[in-house]
C-alpha cells in the first residue's frame, strides 16, 4: 500500500534526523496521533503538509516518495552517491563490488 511506504520514508528520515513525534507535529503544525496515522500508513497528508513534513526533515519530496514513484530514483541515487564520499577507500570498493554483484544477478 502506497500510504504505508511514504509513512514508513517519512519515519525512517524523522528517526535518522533524531527528532521525535512530537517535535514533528509542533513544527508541521499536526497533533502526535495526526503524525503517527501519517507514519503508520493510515492517512496521507495534504500536500501543503507533506511539504512541511519534508522540509522539517530536511529531505526531498523525492526521498519521501522513493518507493512510491518512479522517477525519485534519481534523488536516491544521488543521496547514495553523497554516502560514497563519506566512507574509506576501501570501502567504497567494497560497496562498489557488492552493487557490481547485485547488477549482475539474474532476479
Amino acid at each position: 500500500m502506497q500510504s504505508e511506504k511514504i509513512g514508513k520514508r517519512i519515519r525512517e528520515y524523522r528517526e535518522k534526523a533524531g527528532y521525535s513525534q512530537e517535535y514533528v507535529a509542533e513544527k508541521v503544525g499536526l497533533s502526535v496521533t495526526g503524525i503517527s496515522n501519517i507514519e503508520r500508513g493510515r492517512n496521507y497528508p495534504k500536500m501543503d503538509v507533506f511539504i512541511k513534513i519534508a522540509n522539517v526533515l530536511g529531505v526531498s519530496t523525492d526521498l519521501l516518495l522513493y518507493d512510491v514513484v518512479n522517477a525519485s530514483h534519481i534523488e536516491k541515487e544521488s543521496e547514495l552517491s553523497n554516502m560514497l564520499h563519506s566512507v574509506t577507500d576501501s570501502k567504497r570498493r567494497e560497496i562498489c563490488r557488492v552493487i557490481e554483484i547485485m547488477c549482475i544477478s539474474d532476479d
